[in-house]
C-alpha cells in the first residue's frame, strides 16, 4: 500500500492530524511569503515541505508502517524547529507571520513528540508493522 493509503486506514484522529501537518506544511510557505515574512523563512520552510514530500514516499516504501516513518521528519523537522525558534525575535511581523509560524512550530513540536518517542521504542526492538 501507499503511505496514504497506510494512513488513512488508522484512527481517525490520526487521519486529521496528518491532514493537518499535510495541510500546514503546504500552506506555511505560501502564507508566510503572501504576508510579509522574511524570505529566508519562507525559504527555509519550502525547503522543508518539499523534502517531506520527496522523502516520505519512498522512506515508506523501503520500512513500510514502522515506528521509524518518522525518522524523515526528524531529520527535516528538528533543524527547522531550531531555525524558526531562533528566527522568533525577527518575526515583528504582521498577526498572519506570527500566528503561522507559532501553529507550525507547534504542529511540529507535537509531531516530532511522537516521532522521537516511535524511534526510541523502534531502537528497543518494537519493529513490526504497525499495519
Amino acid at each position: 500500500m501507499s503511505l496514504l493509503q497506510d494512513v488513512l486506514t488508522l484512527s481517525p484522529v490520526i487521519v486529521v492530524w496528518s491532514g493537518w501537518m499535510f495541510a500546514l506544511s503546504m500552506a506555511a510557505p505560501f502564507l508566510l511569503l503572501l504576508f510579509g515574512a522574511p524570505r529566508l523563512d519562507c525559504l527555509v520552510v519550502a525547503t522543508a515541505a518539499i523534502a517531506l514530500i520527496l522523502l516520505m514516499p519512498p522512506w515508506h516504501a523501503h520500512m513500510g508502517y514502522t515506528r521509524l516513518i518518522g525518522l524523515p521528519h526528524i531529520v527535516i523537522w528538528t533543524p527547522l524547529a531550531l531555525f524558526l525558534y531562533l528566527r522568533w525575535e525577527h518575526l515583528a511581523s504582521p498577526w498572519p507571520v506570527r500566528w503561522t509560524t507559532a501553529a507550525l512550530m507547534a504542529t511540529i513540536v507535537v509531531s516530532l513528540g511522537f516521532d522521537y518517542a516511535d524511534a526510541l521504542r523502534w531502537l528497543l526492538g518494537e519493529r513490526a508493522p504497525l499495519i
